[in-house]
């Protein structure tokens, strides 16, 4: 197979600052790569590549080049800072169209900066094959809520290009989120009927499916810090209790996959919803696991919703308070 570079390799591409540069790939050849003057040559596993750049402070713009079994590649307007993973259901994809932030205060901004990873239900206007797309009045739309005001405040406090990779799909139950043996034994013992009606509405929702066709496309790309906001479709008696082990569990596989053992999460906890879809205990149950794994992971902050989102929506659509709380975590 022809080496073929993956789609999160694009002209304005943001790499975190003071963690290893990887740049990776499918196929076979003769791959090497030039940054800054460091040359590196891939290493090729099961027909996957990877080249690896020392890690670097912030700064930009530069270009790299790439050669791909003889085909130069140039990827032009690159720059180093911070980058965040945003991950988990609707409130995380919510985006900013339908947010409260009127249209005439959307952002031209070349510093921020957006990937969209594939999802698996259609109706998008950009896609992974875009590559990245610095935040203009024109796409602030259809960013990430979430992503875009996080982005904008710690490019304004850190004065760097922030880069934010939007990895989420809407209904999506925690399980499809890790693979299948990473899954703690408590969650597998659960009954299909006593699990959350969408894992079994939504064809994304069986276990290890998301993990698998979204998040390990970017896999081993290197973050800054992971924002994570999901749980409303795992807010159901008994898998509800199990929430904190199993987000536990994410969390390790992530970073190990990520080759981050200190990668930074921000759980965003599950606002509080006056018209509570099943059981009010147990989306209250959610909340407070939400509020333990700080407690068994190092580099995990938890980040409170339930003051600053409206009640009666389950997709509360102020997402700026919460946005600032979220920057001011990571900050």
């Amino acid at each position: 197979m022809k080496a073929v570079l993956n789609d999160i390799f694009s002209d304005h591409a943001v790499f975190a600052a003071n963690k290893p540069i990887r740049i990776f790939g499918r196929g076979q050849g003769k791959i090497e790569g030039v940054f800054q003057g460091e040359k590196a040559v891939a290493t090729i596993m099961d027909n996957c590549w990877i080249l690896e750049f020392s890690p670097r402070s912030y700064g930009g713009p530069y270009t790299v080049e790439l050669f791909l079994d003889g085909e130069k590649k140039i990827l032009s307007d690159v720059y180093v800072g911070e980058v965040l993973l945003c991950s988990g259901q609707s409130n995380m994809h919510f985006k900013l169209s339908s947010s409260t932030e009127p249209k005439e205060n959307y952002k031209n901004d070349d510093s921020v900066r957006l990937f969209i990873v594939d999802r698996l239900e259609e109706g998008e206007r950009f896609f992974s094959e875009n590559g990245w797309l610095p935040c203009t009045k024109e796409n602030a739309a259809e960013w990430t809520a979430i992503g875009y005001y996080v982005a904008h405040r710690i490019a304004k406090e850190k004065g760097c290009a922030v880069g934010v990779v939007a990895c989420c799909q809407g209904a999506s139950v925690i399980e499809a989120w890790l693979p299948q043996e990473s899954l703690p034994n408590s969650v597998r013992k659960i009954p299909t009927e006593q699990l959350h009606p969408d894992h079994t509405l939504y064809p994304w929702n069986p276990t290890g499916t998301l993990y698998e066709k979204m998040l390990s496309t970017v896999i081993p790309y290197a973050f800054s810090c992971v924002v994570w906001y999901q749980g409303e479709s795992n807010a159901f008696f008994p898998e509800a209790e199990t929430y904190a082990e199993t987000l536990t569990a994410m969390i390790m596989r992530w970073r190990k996959d990520f080759l981050d053992e200190k990668l930074p999460f921000r759980i965003v906890q599950i606002a509080d919803y006056a018209l509570y879809p099943f059981d009010k205990a147990a989306w209250e149950t959610i909340q407070k696991e939400q509020l333990a794994v700080p407690q068994k992971l190092p580099f995990v902050e938890t980040v409170v919703s339930r003051d600053v989102c409206e009640t009666d929506d389950i997709h509360p659509p102020t997402k700026s308070k919460l946005s600032l709380r979220i920057a001011n975590s990571i900050l």
